[in-house]
């Protein structure tokens, strides 16, 4: 109950608040907050605490039996003279590690389930640092969006007088209008662009739908990459799923001990008291009881744990190599995305703000049309929106790559 009231007390506390203050998250505290408040989280955990009670189960011993009985001559004879009372205690001993071997294959069972709870979480991580960098990603759009809106109110707002003037023709100041309202359409885009991955990511971290959220964090942000060979051998140790497949090969193992064990007969150890009417004088005894193991000496289910065996090992070969797959193939995503950012960096955002500025200035001076402003805008923005896209995925590449591992990268 002390588990159950530690887990469900903050998830209670946070659904049945409505905060009309935003909550402003970092990616490190959406992260705290998930951890503590995910339902999938606090399903898996009741899911490895069950998995203890198998522990407990091992340990027990079995428990004794007790028997009475009384046979009856001629229950109308005075004091029912020959009739017998009998009581008789049984206890049931195992023998060649039985418990033993009960007990390592519940405990490794306890250890399957809590990797697998690591791995449920490792997949959950990655969903939430997805979310979250979607809103940074959609902010930016938001962001380029608007500032586009503004330019063009004012030029558009120039262009009206210039029209007036007769400087300019009515399709020109038409096109700038029009051009207005894809900016226009743009923000709202982004806007419904943003509050569906703060849903998302409000889903994830357990928060009511009232609750306001605000994320504070940059695309920018990139970790130091260590070598393949490096990450790769990190892998095959931090992978809670391989762990967890190792412990499931070792559960089987547990499984074959026992059932080799159970070819070696169980001992029965009784002892027994009586008495005979009519004197009532006691008696004792006692006695063994052992099975015979003639036929049946467990040889399917030795079979079947062999097997087992067999097919948890492919099935560890097999995700060993799926692992390193992964894992090489995050790693050439992340270094060709970090590749296309640096070229943006290094010259293409410079080149296309050039650009949109001498088509701005030659515009004003009426040294150009407005189509090609138009396509100097365009540009521009492709190039932003590349850009900010190209954060994003290295973002994402380094997200996959961390997930492949089993562990953050530093």
């Amino acid at each position: 109950m002390v588990f159950v009231a530690a887990v469900l007390t903050p998830l209670l506390g946070s659904l049945s608040l409505a905060e009309e203050t935003p909550l402003k998250l970092t990616l490190q505290s959406a992260l705290e907050l998930f951890r503590r408040q995910n339902l999938l989280l606090v399903a898996e955990r009741f899911q490895v605490e069950a998995s203890r009670a198998d522990v407990l189960t091992a340990k027990l011993f079995p428990n004794p039996q007790l028997s009475m009985n009384g046979t009856f001559i001629d229950p109308r004879s005075p004091e029912l003279a020959g009739s017998q009372f009998a009581a008789r205690l049984d206890f049931l001993i195992e023998t060649a590690g039985k418990r033993k071997f009960r007990r390592e294959g519940a405990e490794a069972g306890v250890r399957a389930a809590e990797e697998r709870f690591l791995d449920v979480t490792r997949q959950l991580v990655k969903e939430v640092k997805e979310t979250f960098y979607e809103i940074v990603l959609a902010q930016e759009h938001l962001n380029l969006a608007q500032e586009n809106l503004k330019r063009f109110e004012e030029i558009l707002r120039v262009n009206t007088l210039r029209f007036e003037r007769g400087g300019i023709s009515e399709a020109e100041l038409i096109k700038t209008r029009l051009q207005k309202l894809d900016f226009e359409n743009d923000v709202i885009a982004a806007t419904l662009e943003i509050q569906s991955a703060k849903n998302h990511l409000q889903g994830l971290l357990a928060l009511s739908p009232s609750q306001e959220i605000e994320t504070i964090g940059s695309l920018s942000q990139r970790p130091e990459l260590p070598s393949l060979k490096n990450l790769q051998e990190q892998a095959l140790i931090y992978r809670p799923d391989f762990l967890s497949q190792q412990e499931q090969l070792r559960q089987n193992e547990s499984q074959l001990k026992l059932a080799k064990a159970q070819r070696v007969p169980d001992v029965t150890v009784g002892a027994e008291y009586d008495t005979l009417a009519p004197d009532y004088h006691p008696a004792v005894g006692g006695g063994i009881s052992i099975p015979i193991p003639l036929f049946n000496r467990n040889q399917g289910e030795i079979q079947k744990a062999n097997q087992l065996i067999s097919a948890s090992q492919a099935l560890l070969d097999q995700l060993r190599q799926q692992i390193l797959l992964e894992v090489a193939r995050a790693y050439y995503e992340s270094t060709q995305n970090l590749s296309l950012v640096m070229a943006f960096e290094n010259g293409l955002l410079k080149d296309a703000q050039e650009v949109r500025e001498i088509a701005e200035n030659a515009y004003q001076k009426g040294g150009t049309t407005i189509l090609d402003l138009l396509d100097a805008e365009r540009t521009f923005n492709t190039t932003r929106l590349s850009y900010a896209q190209a954060l994003f995925d290295t973002q994402r590449g380094v997200m996959n790559l961390e997930g492949a591992v089993g562990k953050e990268l530093q």
